[in-house]
């Protein structure tokens, strides 16, 4: 997949993987439900953000889960 100039593509789990769309929350995906904890948190730079919703995504999968940008 090509992404239009200055845009940034981030898949929920690694290239040719599939993922279980299981719920942590009642509501979003592992993924889903990070990126809401993180993406206006104040001060914090954007690639830090997406350090921090990757780990808690691995973690909280088990490690089935690794989102790919």
């Amino acid at each position: 997949m090509e992404a239009p100039k200055n845009s940034l593509v981030i898949f929920p789990c690694q290239a040719n993987k599939t993922i279980a769309d299981k719920s942590i929350d009642g509501q979003h995906s592992h993924f889903m439900t990070h990126v809401f904890e993180y993406i206006d948190q104040p001060n914090l730079p954007f690639n830090d953000a997406l350090a921090l919703i990757c780990d808690d995504v691995m973690n909280t999968s088990n490690n089935e889960q690794s989102p790919f940008q």
